[in-house]
């Protein structure tokens, strides 16, 4: 048995070594534009690679019913014992899982040693250009075509291009009939219509609230990051994904500086601290320039407290950053085209898994345990 696999990305390395090594006899060959075998994998999880969560569940995406299935059938525990399968030995901070080397570059090559050791063939370098479907699947690649029993396309989203994800066969995969749901950059920074560029820096742990149409939609206690044009920070990167899911809604972002202290409490605070010292009354509370920059938007919120801005801080006219900021694509492949083991419902011998599914995760190891949890079901249903 012949496998192509197109895109030396986290869901293509797994696919190529869990079908390799089911079926050592088969030839798997795995093609990427790249120079290298897993380039995004080395900026995830802060240079960490976080891997997984404890929580892994379907709440935590844009597609909870799909996920759950997939889970029914291969649990966490089971998604733990492949990687331990693997060698693959984990570290948890918390919920979130990391290989216990805490490094993406050492899992990453860990990877391509267990890929070679294994006889996996890498083509990098080599851009597929097209492909066409019959008895054989041809991919016509810029060495040429090569043919195969079967193809598995794991060719990303739309996300940080620059490491790879640039979308080159969507065009391709739309002239072959499939259907995607419109990309849009998640898990990303937000621009915010009022302006920010006195604070960027900034740091500050706090409740943000993100609501559609006065809605709450999204809650998350978390560190908020200020930039030149507007927010960022995971809680801000997980507020991403419900704007990126919806685009066409209202929403604007409220901060909670202080959330662990009642109004009154934060009021009394302020009130000592500037019969203390009037000079630098917030001073006990918040570096100066961020409290220059509260006492202007308390002015433009129409507030008539510093208190009430601080435990209210109101953004409007939320943009996503680009694609280039973005550590994950919303949108993709419609997911009725793909049955249980994510082999196509309209090619035979044809599969796609990972990114390039309408499938998206918030922050934690959710969209990389996807691209585990996808590799294997898909490897082990051929």
């Amino acid at each position: 048995m012949r496998i192509g696999i197109v895109g030396a990305s986290a869901s293509g390395i797994y696919t190529a070594i869990f079908l390799k090594r089911k079926h050592p006899d088969w030839k798997v060959d795995v093609f990427d534009h790249a120079d290298k075998v897993g380039k995004k994998l080395y900026a995830t999880g802060n240079g960490h690679c976080n891997l997984l969560n404890e929580n892994f569940s379907g709440r935590y995406f844009n597609c909870p019913e799909f996920i759950d299935g997939l889970l029914s059938k291969y649990p966490l525990p089971k998604l733990k014992e492949e990687l331990a399968n693997l060698g693959i030995a984990t570290l948890n901070k918390g919920d979130l899982i990391y290989p216990l080397s805490y490094s993406a570059s050492s899992f990453v090559s860990y990877l391509n040693g267990v890929a070679l050791s294994l006889g996996i063939s890498f083509h990098l370098g080599v851009e597929v250009k097209a492909y066409e479907a019959n008895k054989t699947i041809t991919l016509y690649t810029s060495e040429g075509p090569k043919a195969f029993d079967k193809v598995i396309f794991a060719v990303g989203g739309l996300s940080q291009p620059a490491l790879g994800s640039n979308g080159s066969l969507l065009n391709e995969f739309s002239n072959h009939g499939y259907a995607f749901k419109t990309a849009q950059p998640s898990l990303c920074p937000l621009k915010t219509k009022e302006k920010t560029k006195m604070i960027s820096g900034v740091r500050h742990e706090a409740k943000i609230t993100l609501l559609d149409n006065k809605k709450i939609v999204y809650e998350e206690v978390g560190e908020i990051l200020f930039k030149d044009d507007g927010v960022s920070g995971i809680a801000v990167f997980n507020a991403s994904a419900f704007i990126a899911r919806n685009p066409s809604g209202h929403y604007e972002l409220e901060v909670d500086l202080f959330p662990n202290l009642e109004i009154d409490k934060l009021a009394k605070y302020l009130d000592c601290a500037k019969k203390n010292s009037p000079a630098s009354e917030f001073g006990a509370v918040l570096e100066e320039k961020f409290a220059k920059y509260l006492v202007f938007a308390m002015k433009m919120q129409g507030d008539k407290s510093l208190e009430a801005t601080l435990k209210r801080l109101v953004f409007h006219g939320l943009e996503l950053y680009p694609f280039a900021s973005s550590q994950v694509t919303s949108g993709g492949l419609d997911l009725m085209q793909i049955d249980a083991g994510f082999a196509s419902k309209k090619e035979n011998n044809v599969s796609f898994i990972g990114e390039m599914l309408d499938v998206d995760g918030l922050c934690g190891g959710f969209n990389l345990g996807f691209a585990l949890l996808s590799a294997y079901a898909c490897s082990e249903s051929l």
